[in-house]
């Protein structure tokens, strides 16, 4: 070969950007030795790819796994077998539905036996100082103030829907909603007085002193049933019936 055509077949060799395997396959000269196609490397990557992927996961449940040993390792073994306190009574425990709660929400979210005690020792204080505030109220009512306690409570059972019941407890946990209570007692007591009197003890000069009383004249505190037995009033005093 002549040294013309020898420079030019060099130059040729210089321009191809592939060169031809063994098996007469053509591959891009980037390509690594160990990979005959694209499609050999494509295969490779992503076999790679899915075991990093797996690996991962793997790891994630590993680390989930420790966290959650860890966060409760110092649980007991059932939410039966926490230790309750000396002043509670063991016996009564278990009818103890805020006891049994408790207990079982401590064991759900992993807590020890000493944030379990802290936390019926924080319910006990909430307690102490609720029945303090309670005593302090009751102590405003004076020295009948278990029997004032006894006749708000018949009075509300007897006058109040049972449905409304539970807002007039709360009401009556202070001094000032026992007091509240005994002037609807007394308004009460003060408005059906006319409809219990004789007919001949009725006179228009009381009639027209009820009428001076804002719950008759006033719009916007006028009293249908006080109104009415105003207008009863005077139909026993001129009428008879």
């Amino acid at each position: 070969m002549s040294e013309e055509q020898a420079q030019v077949s060099e130059e040729t060799t210089e321009q191809q950007d592939f060169v031809v395997a063994e098996e007469g396959i053509s591959r891009p000269e980037w390509l690594p030795e160990k990979f005959k196609t694209e499609q050999d490397l494509l295969k490779s990557y992503e076999s790679l790819e899915s075991k990093l992927g797996q690996k991962e996961t793997d790891l994630r449940e590993t680390w989930e796994k420790e966290i959650h040993e860890a966060a409760f390792a110092d649980r007991p073994a059932s939410s039966g077998d926490y230790q309750l306190p000396e002043n509670i009574d063991e016996t009564l425990a278990p009818d103890n539905d805020l006891l049994n709660w408790w207990s079982t929400f401590a064991w759900e979210n992993g807590l020890s036996q000493d944030e379990f005690s802290q936390g019926i020792a924080q319910f006990e204080k909430t307690t102490a100082n609720s029945e303090s505030a309670r005593e302090d109220e009751i102590g405003k009512l004076g020295d009948n103030a278990q029997e004032r306690l006894q006749a708000a409570g018949l009075f509300a059972n007897q006058f109040f829907p049972q449905d409304t019941l539970p807002a007039i407890e709360r009401m009556a946990e202070t001094a000032d909603g026992i007091k509240a209570l005994e002037h609807i007692m007394e308004q009460l007591k003060t408005s059906t007085s006319i409809q219990t009197e004789p007919a001949n003890r009725i006179d228009q000069a009381s009639l027209e002193a009820m009428m001076k009383d804002e719950r008759w004249w006033n719009p916007s505190k006028r009293d249908q049933a006080y109104i009415q037995q105003v207008n009863e009033g005077f139909n026993k005093l001129y009428n008879g019936s």
